[in-house]
């Protein structure tokens, strides 16, 4: 600060620090020079801090929206890809598997209530033609190029045995098959007033368009439980048409 000698009414001398105005001072316009220069280094530091972290939440949220729309994609993709897989292939009961080319459903509504107050009722006839496949029924080794899936049912009116497992199949284009009863669902046994489901499947060699085979013959027997019976044996034997 400037110095200032005073004398006084005796002449001695004294020497007098002047107060400059606060304006004036050199050290005040250093420490709010410093203080603005510290303020501006808080406020761009902060800013900076507050845009990283926008950025990075967008970035996440981006990422985790993709992320799940990918998941989204493959999870669709996997269920389009089993559905597909469920409708198209099977497998028989030898592991042997085989692919759908084909199929026609048909709903013929027959039953048969003349044997021992029973009920035999057919339900729908699959007609299907698959891809070339080997199979081996304990005859020879075969080559399939289709299938015929037949389901029924049967109330019983009396204890009674059908031997649903030994049935056979005549088609509308020239070919005989028994049952393969292995990968087909036999009722065999039944009590009185028991209903039961079935499913009789058949292999055909030949294959062309499942539309050629407009009717099929289906039959087996059946007999009483009950040896004294007198009716002893009978034959199941039903002409099926095939109609949209």
């Amino acid at each position: 600060m400037p110095k200032k000698q005073i004398t006084d009414e005796n002449g001695k001398k004294f020497t007098v620090v002047e107060q400059l105005p606060w304006y004036k001072r050199k050290v005040v316009w250093i420490s709010i020079a410093g203080a603005l220069i510290l303020i501006f280094t808080l406020i761009n530091v902060y800013s900076t801090h507050t845009t990283g972290e926008a950025s990075n939440q967008d970035s996440s949220a981006t990422a985790s929206s993709t992320s799940s729309s990918d998941e989204s994609q493959a999870s669709s993709s996997a269920k389009e890809q089993d559905s597909k897989s469920s409708i198209t292939t099977g497998k028989l009961s030898d592991d042997t598997t085989y692919t759908l080319v084909d199929s026609k459903k048909y709903l013929p509504k027959i039953t048969d209530t003349s044997w021992k107050s029973g009920s035999l009722s057919i339900k729908n006839v699959y007609i299907t033609k698959t891809k070339p496949f080997k199979y081996s029924d304990g005859g020879g080794s075969k080559t399939i190029n289709g299938m015929v899936v037949l389901s029924y049912s049967y109330k019983s009116g009396e204890d009674v045995q059908l031997f649903d497992s030994q049935s056979k199949l005549s088609t509308s284009d020239g070919q005989q098959v028994d049952i393969d009863s292995f990968d087909s669902k036999n009722i065999s046994d039944i009590d009185k007033g028991v209903t039961k489901q079935g499913e009789a499947v058949f292999l055909l060699e030949n294959m062309s368009d499942v539309k050629k085979i407009n009717n099929i013959r289906w039959r087996f027997d059946a007999s009483p439980q009950n040896d004294d019976d007198d009716d002893i044996l009978h034959s199941f034997d039903f002409q099926i048409p095939l109609k949209s």
